[in-house]
């Protein structure tokens, strides 16, 4: 069991370089992909990070623009038209 210890944490020391960058590219982009993972590890640079437009950003704006219109209720008296 020592030995496997010893293992991994000179597997940890050896790569650490490349671990930090791992940990610095997960807090600007939350996911990276094989390829992106390679060329951190072979010292590459990486694209610039486009941030995307998650689906919660786009139900947040849908909301807002939501709010911002007036709510048209049909009237109660009337039927509703097939649409």
């Amino acid at each position: 069991m020592t030995s496997n210890y010893e293992r991994a944490k000179s597997a940890l020391e050896e790569n650490r370089v490349a671990l930090d960058r791992i940990a610095e590219e997960l807090l600007v982009r939350e996911v990276l992909d094989a390829d992106q993972v390679g060329r951190i590890v072979r010292g590459e640079a990486l694209e610039a990070h486009k941030p995307q437009t998650s689906p919660a950003a786009v139900a947040d704006a849908a909301r807002q623009t939501a709010k911002e219109r007036p709510l048209q209720i049909p009237p109660l008296n009337k039927p509703l038209t097939q649409e």
